[in-house]
């Protein structure tokens, strides 16, 4: 269909159509009205064909703003982040932030190797890489006291969780995880016609990580607790 308007052509496909409703039709009038004021009529026509902010959003690219800001990578400032594992007996993530001077010291002194340095060159801790012994160690080397271990205070309260790509949930017998549990906070519930699955007794679980690197599936992680009287 070919409309003529104010001396000007404006083309519209038939599969084009169907997305352009009056009132944008009617914005595409009201700029070729207003290029018919502004020079000759062939550079009208050039402006009106090659400038894609004169046309309506839908005719440019046929995608609506949210699916825009969707392919753009934008997230929902809701998006909750999670804190970095600290090494135990560590203050709240804040006070810790401004304790810490990131020595390195914490991550010398661990026996095994499970507090690392990440982001920021802050130390936190890798389960993949061994178990907490609560030695305490990394507390003893902290000079400025980001970490510090007061008499019946528990080192943190993370507690493992078994997630869905554990073995067990796909009938495959493995026990690597209880194998290992020292205080033997994992136990296997069986079940008919399949292998038993594994819980985790959160009244007995230390959150010593001991069970995150032998899992073949790592289906294993650690999840923060509710924590009573969190030092500030």
């Amino acid at each position: 269909m070919n409309e003529l308007y104010a001396g000007c052509h404006i083309y519209a496909s038939p599969n084009l159509l169907p997305r352009v409703s009056l009132r944008e039709l009617t914005a595409i009038k009201e700029t070729v009205a207003l290029a018919a004021h502004s020079g000759p009529q062939d550079q009208r026509q050039t402006a009106i064909q090659t400038t894609p902010q004169a046309m309506p959003t839908g005719i440019q690219t046929g995608i609506d703003a949210s699916r825009r800001s969707f392919l753009r990578g934008r997230v929902s400032a809701a998006t909750t982040v999670r804190p970095p594992l600290r090494p135990p007996w560590s203050f709240a993530e804040s006070a810790f932030i401004s304790r810490c001077t990131r020595c390195g010291e914490c991550q010398s002194a661990c026996p095994t190797r499970v507090v690392v340095m990440g982001d920021g060159g802050y130390p936190t801790v890798d389960f993949k890489r061994g178990e907490c012994t609560f030695c305490g160690a990394c507390v003893t080397a902290c000079v400025p006291q980001a970490l510090a271990r007061t008499e019946g205070a528990a080192p943190w309260h993370l507690r493992a969780i078994v997630g869905d790509a554990c073995l067990a949930k796909a009938n495959v017998v493995c026990r690597s995880c209880g194998d290992v549990c020292e205080v033997q906070a994992i136990r296997f519930r069986p079940r008919l016609g399949g292998s038993a699955l594994p819980e985790i007794d959160l009244e007995h679980c230390s959150g010593c990580g001991a069970c995150v690197a032998p899992c073949p599936a790592a289906a294993i992680g650690m999840r923060a607790m509710e924590q009573p009287g969190v030092r500030t």
